[in-house]
Protein backbone atom coordinates (compact mmCIF):
# COMPACT_ATOMS: atom_id res chain seq x y z
CA UNK A 1 0.00 0.00 0.00
CA UNK A 2 1.45 3.40 -1.00
CA UNK A 3 1.36 6.73 0.68
CA UNK A 4 -2.08 8.22 1.34
CA UNK A 5 -3.31 11.76 1.84
CA UNK A 6 -6.08 12.85 4.18
CA UNK A 7 -7.63 16.25 4.79
CA UNK A 8 -8.75 16.84 8.37
CA UNK A 9 -11.21 19.63 9.28
CA UNK A 10 -9.43 21.22 12.27
CA UNK A 11 -11.33 23.26 14.87
CA UNK A 12 -10.15 25.67 17.54
CA UNK A 13 -7.34 27.43 15.65
CA UNK A 14 -7.25 31.19 16.27
CA UNK A 15 -3.93 32.36 14.80
CA UNK A 16 -0.81 31.48 12.82
CA UNK A 17 0.81 30.03 15.95
CA UNK A 18 -2.09 27.57 16.25
CA UNK A 19 -1.42 26.49 12.65
CA UNK A 20 2.25 25.87 13.43
CA UNK A 21 1.39 23.90 16.58
CA UNK A 22 -0.99 21.57 14.70
CA UNK A 23 1.48 21.19 11.82
CA UNK A 24 4.39 20.33 14.14
CA UNK A 25 2.29 17.84 16.06
CA UNK A 26 1.23 16.03 12.88
CA UNK A 27 4.74 16.01 11.39
CA UNK A 28 6.13 14.32 14.52
CA UNK A 29 3.90 11.26 13.99
CA UNK A 30 5.77 8.21 12.72
CA UNK A 31 4.76 7.56 9.12
CA UNK A 32 3.82 11.18 8.31
CA UNK A 33 5.86 12.50 5.38
CA UNK A 34 4.21 15.92 5.16
CA UNK A 35 1.57 18.04 6.89
CA UNK A 36 0.25 21.41 5.77
CA UNK A 37 -2.32 23.32 7.80
CA UNK A 38 -4.38 26.12 6.25
CA UNK A 39 -5.76 28.65 8.73
CA UNK A 40 -8.27 30.13 6.25
CA UNK A 41 -9.90 26.80 5.35
CA UNK A 42 -9.32 25.28 8.82
CA UNK A 43 -7.93 22.11 7.24
CA UNK A 44 -4.83 19.99 7.69
CA UNK A 45 -3.66 18.01 4.68
CA UNK A 46 -1.47 15.12 5.75
CA UNK A 47 0.54 12.66 3.63
CA UNK A 48 1.23 9.43 5.49
CA UNK A 49 2.09 5.74 5.26
CA UNK A 50 -1.10 3.82 6.23
CA UNK A 51 1.02 0.89 7.44
CA UNK A 52 2.55 3.10 10.13
CA UNK A 53 -0.22 5.54 11.06
CA UNK A 54 -4.01 5.61 10.74
CA UNK A 55 -6.29 8.66 10.33
CA UNK A 56 -7.57 8.02 13.87
CA UNK A 57 -3.98 8.44 15.14
CA UNK A 58 -3.75 11.76 13.31
CA UNK A 59 -7.00 12.92 14.92
CA UNK A 60 -5.58 12.01 18.34
CA UNK A 61 -2.40 13.99 17.65
CA UNK A 62 -4.45 17.10 16.77
CA UNK A 63 -6.57 16.64 19.90
CA UNK A 64 -3.47 16.11 22.08
CA UNK A 65 -2.12 19.42 20.75
CA UNK A 66 -5.25 21.12 22.14
CA UNK A 67 -7.38 21.39 19.00
CA UNK A 68 -10.25 19.40 17.55
CA UNK A 69 -11.12 17.54 14.38
CA UNK A 70 -14.69 17.72 13.16
CA UNK A 71 -16.11 14.21 13.02
CA UNK A 72 -19.54 12.76 12.38
CA UNK A 73 -21.34 9.85 14.02
CA UNK A 74 -23.63 7.33 12.39
CA UNK A 75 -25.62 4.38 13.73
CA UNK A 76 -25.94 1.30 11.54
CA UNK A 77 -28.22 -1.67 12.21
CA UNK A 78 -26.20 -4.89 11.82
CA UNK A 79 -27.74 -8.22 10.83
CA UNK A 80 -26.43 -11.77 10.93
CA UNK A 81 -24.57 -11.63 14.25
CA UNK A 82 -25.08 -14.67 16.46
CA UNK A 83 -22.58 -14.00 19.26
CA UNK A 84 -20.23 -11.43 20.76
CA UNK A 85 -17.42 -12.80 18.58
CA UNK A 86 -19.47 -11.73 15.53
CA UNK A 87 -19.81 -8.25 17.02
CA UNK A 88 -16.03 -8.08 17.53
CA UNK A 89 -15.48 -9.12 13.90
CA UNK A 90 -17.81 -6.38 12.63
CA UNK A 91 -16.13 -3.84 14.92
CA UNK A 92 -12.67 -4.77 13.58
CA UNK A 93 -13.92 -4.50 9.99
CA UNK A 94 -15.39 -1.04 10.62
CA UNK A 95 -12.26 0.19 12.41
CA UNK A 96 -10.19 -0.74 9.31
CA UNK A 97 -12.18 1.61 7.05
CA UNK A 98 -9.97 4.63 6.26
CA UNK A 99 -11.33 7.69 8.04
CA UNK A 100 -13.10 5.78 10.82
CA UNK A 101 -11.99 7.19 14.16
CA UNK A 102 -13.80 4.66 16.34
CA UNK A 103 -16.42 1.96 15.87
CA UNK A 104 -18.38 0.22 18.61
CA UNK A 105 -20.73 -2.68 17.94
CA UNK A 106 -23.40 -3.68 20.45
CA UNK A 107 -24.42 -7.31 20.00
CA UNK A 108 -27.55 -6.98 22.14
CA UNK A 109 -28.97 -4.04 20.20
CA UNK A 110 -27.55 -5.27 16.86
CA UNK A 111 -26.23 -1.78 16.19
CA UNK A 112 -22.88 -0.21 15.29
CA UNK A 113 -22.03 3.33 16.28
CA UNK A 114 -19.25 4.75 14.13
CA UNK A 115 -17.37 8.03 14.54
CA UNK A 116 -15.69 9.04 11.29
CA UNK A 117 -14.10 11.90 9.39
CA UNK A 118 -16.57 13.20 6.77
CA UNK A 119 -15.08 13.28 3.31
CA UNK A 120 -12.57 10.57 4.23
CA UNK A 121 -14.92 7.75 5.23
CA UNK A 122 -18.39 7.20 3.84
CA UNK A 123 -21.37 5.22 5.06
CA UNK A 124 -21.21 3.21 1.82
CA UNK A 125 -17.62 2.16 2.63
CA UNK A 126 -18.73 1.13 6.13
CA UNK A 127 -21.63 -0.95 4.79
CA UNK A 128 -19.27 -2.57 2.27
CA UNK A 129 -16.80 -3.46 5.07
CA UNK A 130 -19.57 -5.05 7.15
CA UNK A 131 -20.81 -7.04 4.16
CA UNK A 132 -17.29 -8.17 3.23
CA UNK A 133 -16.94 -9.45 6.81
CA UNK A 134 -20.01 -11.65 6.17
CA UNK A 135 -22.75 -9.64 7.88
CA UNK A 136 -25.48 -7.26 6.83
CA UNK A 137 -25.74 -3.54 7.44
CA UNK A 138 -28.97 -1.62 7.12
CA UNK A 139 -29.47 2.00 6.29
CA UNK A 140 -28.34 4.62 8.77
CA UNK A 141 -31.30 6.02 10.69
CA UNK A 142 -31.65 9.75 11.01
CA UNK A 143 -33.83 11.04 13.83
CA UNK A 144 -35.18 14.54 13.29
CA UNK A 145 -38.42 15.82 14.84
CA UNK A 146 -41.21 16.70 12.40
CA UNK A 147 -39.53 14.96 9.47
CA UNK A 148 -41.44 12.26 7.64
CA UNK A 149 -39.00 11.50 4.82
CA UNK A 150 -35.36 11.92 3.94
CA UNK A 151 -34.84 12.39 0.22
CA UNK A 152 -31.66 11.34 -1.52
CA UNK A 153 -31.42 12.51 -5.09
CA UNK A 154 -33.03 15.22 -7.14
CA UNK A 155 -36.50 15.70 -5.65
CA UNK A 156 -37.28 19.28 -4.63
CA UNK A 157 -36.37 19.79 -0.95
CA UNK A 158 -38.05 22.00 1.57
CA UNK A 159 -34.83 22.18 3.64
CA UNK A 160 -31.47 20.48 3.41
CA UNK A 161 -28.51 19.36 5.45
CA UNK A 162 -25.00 20.42 4.44
CA UNK A 163 -23.60 17.87 2.03
CA UNK A 164 -20.30 16.09 2.51
CA UNK A 165 -18.12 15.57 -0.58
CA UNK A 166 -18.56 12.05 -1.92
CA UNK A 167 -21.95 11.46 -0.30
CA UNK A 168 -25.47 12.17 -1.59
CA UNK A 169 -27.18 15.33 -0.37
CA UNK A 170 -29.75 14.64 2.34
CA UNK A 171 -32.89 16.72 2.19
CA UNK A 172 -35.56 16.84 4.85
CA UNK A 173 -39.27 17.03 4.21
CA UNK A 174 -41.29 18.41 7.16
CA UNK A 175 -44.37 16.69 8.41
CA UNK A 176 -47.52 18.22 6.87
CA UNK A 177 -49.42 20.42 9.30
CA UNK A 178 -53.14 20.91 9.55
CA UNK A 179 -54.18 24.42 8.44
CA UNK A 180 -55.26 26.60 11.31
CA UNK A 181 -58.92 27.59 11.33
CA UNK A 182 -59.13 31.44 11.44
CA UNK A 183 -62.56 31.13 13.09
CA UNK A 184 -61.02 29.60 16.25
CA UNK A 185 -59.21 32.80 17.28
CA UNK A 186 -61.73 34.08 19.66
Amino acid sequence: MGEQRVTLPVTGMHCANCVLTVERSLKKAEGVSDAAVNFATEQATVSFDPLLVKPADLVKRVEDAGYGVMTARVGLPITGMTCTNCAATVERALNKVPGVVQANVNFASERATVEYIPGVASVAAMVRAVEEAGYGAGTARLDFPNVTRVLIGTEEPTSSLPSVPGTPELRLVPEPREPEDPGDAG
